[in-house]
């Protein structure tokens, strides 16, 4: 399943199912290989940057729902909710808790695929 590292303990509360979040990630493949991040000098470090991307402030932190129903995969979701206000950790997401056997866009990330997010928790609204 999931496996979770702490890297920065958060000092905030925990959210609940319907809190609105606002988050940092870095999307890794298990090889170490950036695939997305909304942290401009995450995706500059590894030759990644997207003028688009900037110009359609998409580097700034991600605003979520706590829920089951959030548009993300079984992992992410899992993971936001794990951690604390303030809190930066290193989540190991298997395949089946990712896009499993369909893979995701267009090929960018393949079937299979075991995924690894490094995600920030910045607030809870």
């Amino acid at each position: 399943g999931l496996k979770k590292y702490t890297i920065i303990n958060g000092k905030g509360s925990k959210p609940k199912t319907g809190s609105n979040v606002n988050l940092l990630y870095e999307g890794y493949f298990t090889d170490g290989q950036l695939f997305d991040s909304n942290v401009k000098e995450t995706e500059q470090r590894h030759g990644f940057y997207n003028e688009i991307k900037e110009k359609r402030g998409k580097y700034q932190p991600m605003k979520a729902v706590i829920s089951p129903d959030a548009g993300l995969i079984a992992g992410f979701k899992e993971a936001m909710s794990l951690l604390k206000e303030g809190e930066k950790a290193f989540f190991y997401i298997p395949s089946h808790l990712a896009y499993g056997e369909r893979g995701a866009g267009g090929g960018a990330i393949p079937p299979n695929s075991d995924l690894i997010f490094i995600i920030t928790l910045e607030s809870v609204n």
